[in-house]
């Protein structure tokens, strides 16, 4: 019986481990517009097998370059001086984003439940000139379908640092049990440079170590007698 419990708690603890939605490892590409807008798609070993990358110009009064890369385990922006843009990456299966031009298009969908292992999203950078701001939104595909968002803040940072974004922060009508489309969009202001690391989906911190606590305190028991 006691075995059994042990083997319960390593299982529930597996179910509530983090994972990496995108590391930034494959899908490189490298893209630069003075107005309008961009986006591409990348197949690699991103969650759903593809990732949507794009970029706006709002304002641009020194006709500068907006760069986007995705390049040795990074996402990098670059805004040129006084460029006022956008920059984003999406999620939705494998299939879309025909035209390149902004928004985002509808892709096939993922049908994910994120809420059985995480409650939240996390974002980890490597570095961030400004202050920003950063709109997560997830769709739950249906007629209509339902939108749910959440905007935080990101101040600006010079070193690696991480953002989370729970699940409980977002309003809407999505469900966190069925996701279909997700993605993230970056505000950085004018002349904004920022570079991503990964975004990641994880559970609670503090689940995780009543987890592990619960677990290690099994076995000790077990050890005794």
């Amino acid at each position: 019986m006691k075995r059994l419990l042990i083997l319960s708690g390593i299982a529930a603890c597996a179910s509530s481990q983090a994972f990496m939605i995108d590391d930034f490892s494959t899908g490189s590409f490298a893209q630069s517009i003075t107005a309008g807008s961009w986006i591409g798609s990348q197949l690699g070993s991103m969650y759903g097998g593809e990732r949507d990358s794009g970029m706006l110009v709002q304002a641009n009064p020194l006709n500068q370059f907006m760069d986007m890369s995705v390049q040795s385990g990074l996402v990098i922006t670059s805004s040129g001086a006084l460029l006022d843009g956008q920059s984003g990456v999406e999620y939705d299966g494998v299939g879309d984003e025909t035209d390149n031009v902004a928004p985002f298009e509808r892709g096939p969908g993922l049908n994910a439940n994120f809420s059985a292992s995480a409650d939240r999203f996390r974002l980890n950078f490597l570095a961030n000139d400004l202050p920003m701001s950063v709109l997560a939104y997830v769709y739950t595909y249906g007629s209509p379908d339902a939108l749910s968002t959440s905007t935080v803040a990101v101040g600006a940072n010079q070193n690696s640092f991480s953002v989370d974004i729970p699940f409980s922060s977002f309003a809407g009508g999505a469900s966190f049990s069925d996701v279909d489309r997700f993605g993230f969009i970056f505000e950085t202001g004018p002349s904004g440079d920022f570079a991503l690391e990964s975004i990641e989906a994880v559970p609670e911190p503090a689940t995780m170590a009543a987890i592990g606590a619960g677990i290690v305190g099994l076995i000790a028991r077990r050890r005794r007698k």
